[in-house]
């Protein structure tokens, strides 16, 4: 198994064990950076406290809050929308080499 299939691995047992998914927010909304391809992608933690420390610790953030997204809210709200807005969800920091990784809405539990 690869590092990003064993990390999409741990990040679905988190989310399904925590019944959520945290994301951050600030008076403009979610952030969805672009990469360098034009993609946009939302990040999103499996536990409040990885959010948490991406906001203390990445000046661009600080002015950020946490935001929890039952599982219902998750899948039948988020992903759906994600999808129509043509925006990735990118499941945040599992591994310290800080690899994180990016579905497309359609293939999130996939992985």
């Amino acid at each position: 198994m690869s590092v990003a299939a064993a990390q999409a691995a741990a990040f679905i047992a988190e989310v399904k064990q925590e019944a959520a998914v945290w994301a951050i927010k600030d008076e403009n909304g979610f952030p969805a950076p672009q990469n360098g391809n034009g993609e946009r992608a939302m990040p999103v933690w499996s536990k409040e406290s990885r959010a948490v420390r991406i906001i203390q610790n990445v000046p661009a953030f600080g002015s950020f809050t946490t935001y929890r997204l039952t599982l219902d809210e998750f899948q039948n709200r988020w992903l759906p929308g994600s999808q129509r807005m043509g925006c990735w969800l990118a499941s945040i920091g599992l591994v310290r080499e800080r690899r994180d990784t990016i579905y497309p809405p359609t293939r999130f539990w996939q992985n």
